[in-house]
């Protein structure tokens, strides 16, 4: 499938609408799913999936068709998703719909919290490499090898973020505890 992908974008890349049609009606629900599973709100998962597409459509000219087309587009999906949700900074609306953050032996943390804004700003605090591998392995539950693809780098990366955000966490809760 990503040869059949790229050979699209390459079509797309020369103005050809049906090469675009094509890789959208391929790829729109999943796009949008992830935008909608990483934001937890329909409207913003609808302009995300929408600015995603954008940038897919001005990526055509520079696509270069190394790897997995798919992984491709998850990755410049979730960078959209994740520059947006910064550029909002979890203001109070978002808090809300985000209270239903997930995984394993954060889930029972997280659940606790009466006061989400407060764990919200500890991930925001986080090293930006950390808060997206926590964010994205709370939220989508994928295996370490998962992440390792997504975000392109070695599974021990993965294992060492993911271990650093969960103990910085940690010592951001200790420490108000104490409060």
């Amino acid at each position: 499938m990503s040869h059949d992908d790229d050979k699209l974008m390459q079509l797309m890349a020369k103005g050809k609408r049906s090469a675009f049609d094509q890789l959208f009606h391929r790829y729109s629900k999943l796009v949008y799913g992830y935008c909608y599973r990483l934001s937890r709100n329909q409207e913003r998962a609808e302009d995300y999936a929408q600015m995603a597409w954008m940038k897919v459509v001005k990526a055509a000219e520079s696509y270069q068709g190394q790897g997995s087309f798919k992984a491709w587009l998850m990755t410049l999906t979730r960078n959209v998703v994740f520059n947006e949700l910064r550029r909002v900074k979890y203001d109070g609306e978002l808090d809300e719909e985000r209270q239903d953050l997930k995984g394993a032996d954060l889930e029972k943390w997280f659940e606790a919290r009466s006061d989400m804004s407060l764990v919200k700003t500890w991930i925001d605090e986080l090293p930006e490499q950390q808060g997206q591998v926590l964010l994205v392995w709370a939220t989508e539950g994928l295996s370490y090898e998962e992440l390792a693809g997504e975000f392109k780098t070695s599974v021990s990366s993965i294992k060492s973020l993911l271990f650093r955000a969960r103990k910085n966490l940690e010592e951001k809760r200790e420490s108000y505890e104490k409060k």
